[in-house]
């Protein structure tokens, strides 16, 4: 919960305050004051009093502060609430309404004292949970039902039922104190006589309906606010909604994810955009640049990670129940999909090269053939039979080179489907003996080996597709992995003795280059693991394509720097605030130039931009970042400015 005081002269003469509630590590009291410094969740903060910030959580009492001290508290109510406001013309009133919950309340000294709302022998009118609250002259207060209804209080008594204001709950009210008018938002399905917006004049009893243009078949709102001609709408699935009220046209100026976790996440292997995919069952493409949705698809599942084929015109999407899809990047129409496992898809990965063969020779090579029947699962009999390769024939066929899929999942499984066979994508191979759970996937440079990191925060490398596992360390240390073949060369097992690729050992087929490191095991980034560390505590990691610098998340909501290869333990770092939450997945963009970050619970993706920092000098973090106890130094090189960007366009506050 948020919300802006403004008058603070008093208080806080050099700025503008802004309330925040919310959960923090800090081991405090519950309480409100400016900025986070509690341990607990308040459900709703209101300061519409610039003096007296009130907050009610759902553990604990009614309180008031002041200067950041609490003045006043008192126990509200066993059930949920969810609004506290103070009235725009009183610092000692405000109303507080929640599950069957509506009270009004006055500030005495330092004690809280109120009154139940009283519904008398009002036909039709019955005491229901209340969602939104707003005020009107004549000391009126309105309050919006979870069943569409509108009550009208006079004092503490109601006075007049405006049934059916939204054919769904009414989640939000604001009065315009210039004009008296009023604003609601609901859930509604959109008609041509009503919408989940309305305008209403001081009395509630006439109103004007705007729609909101989503495409959604019922419209959710959950925040209205009204100034100089327009409604600003926020909805249930993230977006910022401008509305004109002279021609009703809707612009949306900030489109993100709803609710769900962010985990898959991927950017384009040549071209300045990215791809987000959520728990919300959506996939959405931006632009790195502009900072803007360009197109979102919905899967009707939830999301778990997504990766684009090596020239960028696919994308491969693994899905939360089992399934993937592969969508045509252009229309985000679905070229394939197939589900072959029950459990979440954690990781999926192209794997480009010739395998051995010579490209054009038409060589058959052999593969296994597994019998699967829909509901049966494996036979774990491998016979094998000759596949004949065969090109794509179609001009321009995004699968060129892209031979196979590699799916890893929360079953202890990796599969390999062929591309080339067209949409049937069939299993032709798949990792055996994984000791628990894929959490990331790498493949070498011939596309001949994969290695995963496990669950069991151990990495393996298995043939492709036959799915053997590779124990020979000689075998090993001789893999190039498709992260290296763009700069460098480091091996498995000898992280250490790495060195610079002359241009002549680049890969023939430039996709290669998009290929990116994203493992969090190993002696190569051993350094990455702070003192004390659970194993859970790093989730992601991502090296640049030049292999020089590496970026994790973690769950203490961090995005941190190191050099690579980071072979010493602790190693210095640079820190950058920015998520409230954990960070669930990291990655460069193609050139370099940006970092995605995406959060979990605050279902934030950030975009960082990427400095060249003289030799001569540190790089400065921001002052967010010196205020939270700064960061180690790191030496000077690639650095992220301090500042983080939101994806629909608005600047974020320095991290």
């Amino acid at each position: 919960c948020l919300d802006v005081a403004r008058g603070l002269q008093g208080l806080f003469p050099t700025r503008g305050v802004v309330f925040e509630g919310g959960r923090g590590r800090l081991k405090k009291k519950p309480e409100v004051c400016p900025g986070p410094c509690w341990d607990r969740e308040p459900s709703v903060l209101g300061c519409s009093s610039p003096a007296w910030p009130g907050s009610v959580g759902p553990t604990s009492p009614d309180s008031l502060t002041h200067a950041g001290a609490k003045v006043a508290s008192r126990g509200g109510h066993l059930e949920r609430i969810f609004v506290v406001e103070f009235r725009p013309d009183s610092d000692t009133q405000f109303v507080s309404v929640g599950v069957k919950h509506m009270k009004f309340w006055t500030l005495a000294g330092s004690a809280l004292l109120y009154k139940k709302g009283v519904i008398g022998s009002m036909e039709a009118a019955k005491m229901q949970t209340m969602l939104s609250v707003a005020f009107g002259a004549n000391n009126l207060t309105f309050t919006g039902a979870i069943n569409g209804d509108v009550y009208v209080w006079k004092d503490h008594f109601l006075v007049r039922l405006v049934a059916k204001a939204h054919t769904g709950p009414v989640f939000t009210m604001y009065t315009t104190l210039r004009d008296g008018l009023i604003v609601t938002g609901g859930k509604e399905r959109p008609t041509k006589e009503g919408g989940a917006v309305k305008l209403w004049d001081q009395e509630m009893k006439r109103c004007r309906a705007f729609q909101l243009e989503t495409g959604q078949l019922v419209e959710c709102v959950r925040s209205v606010c009204r100034g100089k001609g327009k409604i600003l709408v926020g909805t249930k699935d993230g977006e910022i909604i401008e509305v004109g009220e002279k021609n009703a046209a809707s612009n949306i100026l900030i489109d993100g994810h709803m609710e769900g976790e962010i985990w898959g996440l991927a950017t384009h292997p040549s071209k300045d955009i990215f791809i987000s995919a959520s728990n919300d069952g959506t996939a959405r493409i931006w632009d790195l640049a502009d900072k803007k949705l360009l197109n979102k698809v919905n899967l009707g599942h939830a999301a778990r990670c997504a990766a684009y084929s090596p020239d960028g015109e696919m994308v491969a999407i693994g899905m939360k129940n089992g399934e993937f899809v592969v969508l045509l990047v252009n229309s985000l129409k679905v070229w394939g999909k197939k589900r072959d496992r029950k459990s979440a898809i954690q990781d999926i990965r192209y794997i480009a090269g010739s395998l051995g063969r010579e490209e054009k020779g038409g060589h058959s090579f052999s593969l296994p053939w597994f019998p699967f029947q829909e509901g049966h699962g494996w036979n774990e009999e491998l016979t094998c039979e000759r596949v004949p390769f065969s090109e794509p024939t179609m001009e321009g066929d995004p699968l060129t080179h892209s031979r196979f899929l590699a799916v890893g999942s929360s079953g202890h499984t990796v599969d390999f489907y062929d591309l080339t066979q067209g949409t049937s994508l069939n299993r032709i191979g798949y990792c055996k003996d994984i000791p628990s759970f894929v959490i990331q996937m790498d493949f070498s440079a011939d596309g001949k080996y994969i290695q995963v990191s496990t669950g069991a925060y151990k990495r393996q490398v298995h043939e492709v597709p036959l799915g053997k596992q590779v124990t020979e360390a000689t075998v090993i240390e001789k893999i190039t992995w498709a992260s290296w073949t763009r700069s460098r060369v480091i091996t498995l097992n000898s992280p250490r003795s790495w060195e610079r690729v002359p241009d002549c050992t680049k890969p023939s087929h430039p996709s290669h280059t998009s290929s990116y490191w994203n493992s969090i095991l190993g002696d190569e980034v051993i350094g990455i693991w702070p003192r004390n560390a659970d194993k859970a505590d790093v989730n992601c990691a991502c090296v640049t394509h030049a292999g020089l610098n590496i970026v994790t998340g973690d769950d203490f909501g961090l995005v941190k720097l190191f050099d690579f290869p980071c072979t010493e333990k602790f190693a210095k770092h640079k820190r950058y605030f920015g998520h409230s939450a954990h960070v669930t997945n990291i990655r460069f963009s193609h050139d370099d130039k940006y970092v995605v970050s995406t959060g979990g619970d605050d279902c934030s993706v950030f975009v960082w931009r990427c400095l060249e920092v003289p030799e001569s000098s540190y790089f400065i973090a921001a002052a967010a970042a010196s205020h939270r106890g700064g960061s180690d130094e790191v030496p000077p090189g690639r650095q992220l400015l301090g500042k983080a960007y939101d994806t629909a366009g608005r600047t974020s506050s320095k991290c």
